[in-house]
């Protein structure tokens, strides 16, 4: 999912083959993101970042021990906007 500012990926294989292992924003220009949550489909914040750089895999979500499935997203950018979409968790 593509905004102005930043895009996300809607898939991710978190299984070591350091092919698609982090879901993570990313821009053409680096910039900061305040804020990054991740829920589960009953809206339970299964993780969570505050002021990291885009493109920054390292600082992105790795799946943690969380099952496959649809996650939900959130991030803040520039005052109190919000971008959400969704992501799906392939093991």
């Amino acid at each position: 999912e593509k905004s102005e500012t930043f895009w996300m990926p809607n898939v991710f294989s978190p299984n070591g083959d350091s092919i698609n292992d982090y879901v993570y924003p990313m821009s053409e220009t680096e910039m900061i993101i305040p804020e990054m949550m991740i829920f589960d489909r009953w809206g339970a914040e299964v993780w969570s970042r505050q002021q990291f750089n885009t493109n920054d895999e390292a600082a992105g979500w790795d799946g943690g021990s969380n099952p496959a499935g649809l996650y939900v997203w959130v991030v803040k950018i520039q005052g109190q906007m919000m971008q959400f979409g969704d992501i799906t968790l392939i093991r």
